[in-house]
C-alpha cells in the first residue's frame, strides 16, 4: 500500500485504483523529486499530470504546496484521488479533473511545480505522451516563469530538449527503472 513519506501527512496511507492501468510512483523516485524542488514547495502550486493515485500532488500538499490539480483519463484513478483527498482533509486546497491531458491543458492555469508521469509503453512506438505534453508545456504559460517541470518516464525516451523554446532541460537522472527529466522555465 501506498504511503505519505514526508511532511505533515507522513505515514498516511493512499488508496491505489484497482486494476493494471497505474503504475504508482516510487517512494525512491518521490523522495528524489521532493530533494530537489524542497525550497519551491512551499505555497507552490502543484499540477499532477497522468496522476493514477494522486501520490505525487498529495505528496506535494503534504510537503507545503498552497495547491495541487490533478488530471488523469481513467475514472477509476480520479474516484481514487477524490477519496485520498477527502479522507486526508484536503478539499479546500486539492482538485480533480478527468479528461485528455492535452486537451485540457491550455484550460488549467499556471504552476509552479508540474510532474508528469505517463503511460510508458504504447501499441506506437512512434508516439510518446512524454513528448507530446512537453511541447504542449514549452508552448504555453502552464509553467510559471522560474519553475520546475518533471517528468518520470522510462530509460528508452530522451526529451528533444535542442526544439525546446522557453524551458532547459536541468538535468535526467535514473532512479530504479525510470529515468526523471528535470526541465525549468
Amino acid at each position: 500500500m501506498l504511503q505519505i513519506i514526508g511532511g505533515k501527512l507522513k505515514r498516511k496511507k493512499l488508496k491505489s485504483p484497482k486494476g493494471l492501468n497505474t503504475r504508482p510512483t516510487s517512494s525512491r523516485l518521490r523522495e528524489t523529486v521532493f530533494d530537489i524542488c524542497q525550497q519551491e514547495i512551499e505555497r507552490a502550486r502543484f499540477l499532477d499530470l497522468f496522476s493514477g493515485s494522486g501520490s505525487m500532488g498529495i505528496e506535494a500538499l503534504s510537503r507545503g504546496a498552497g495547491s495541487a490539480v490533478f488530471v488523469d483519463h481513467d475514472r477509476g484513478s480520479i474516484r481514487c484521488i477524490q477519496e485520498n483527498i477527502q479522507e486526508l482533509g484536503l478539499a479546500d486546497c486539492a482538485r480533480a479533473v478527468i479528461g485528455d491531458v492535452i486537451k485540457l491543458l491550455p484550460k488549467l492555469g499556471t504552476f509552479d511545480v508540474i510532474y508528469v508521469d505517463p503511460p510508458y509503453f504504447e501499441k506506437n512506438r512512434d508516439f510518446s505522451h512524454s513528448a507530446e505534453v512537453l511541447k504542449a508545456i514549452d508552448q504555453s504559460d502552464l509553467l510559471a516563469h522560474g519553475g520546475m517541470l518533471f517528468i518520470e518516464d522510462s530509460r528508452s525516451w530522451e526529451p528533444d530538449s535542442g526544439s525546446l523554446k522557453t524551458l532547459r532541460l536541468k538535468s535526467s537522472r535514473k532512479v530504479g527503472r525510470s529515468m526523471l527529466h528535470q526541465f525549468e522555465r
